[in-house]
């Protein structure tokens, strides 16, 4: 188990493989004041050197049901080098 803080990284995939977590909501608490018209909790998955955001980016978790999300990793890199080959065939006239 990683005690310390930053990323933390899974050699598996698949359900069993990853993050597991049991929340008790305590609807009865919460919603005495009818602060919301919602139940349930708001899930970001986020860089860990970035703020959360769960206004733009969370996910909605109704309360009382199984909820799974599976992740990809995408990385995009865009240099001008990647276009020099399409640069060099073609002369553009401004």
């Amino acid at each position: 188990m990683q005690s310390e803080g930053g990323p933390r990284k899974a050699s598996l995939t698949g359900m069993s493989n990853g993050l597991s977590v049991e929340l008790n909501l305590d609807q009865s608490n919460y919603m005495k004041g009818r602060l919301s018209k919602k139940a349930g909790a708001r899930l970001v998955l986020h860089d860990p050197f970035q703020p959360p955001l769960p206004d733009e980016y969370g996910m909605d978790l109704a309360p009382n049901t199984a909820s799974a999300v599976g992740v990809t990793l995408v990385s995009l890199s865009n240099t001008l080098s990647n276009f020099t080959p399409f640069l060099e065939a073609y002369s553009f006239v401004y």
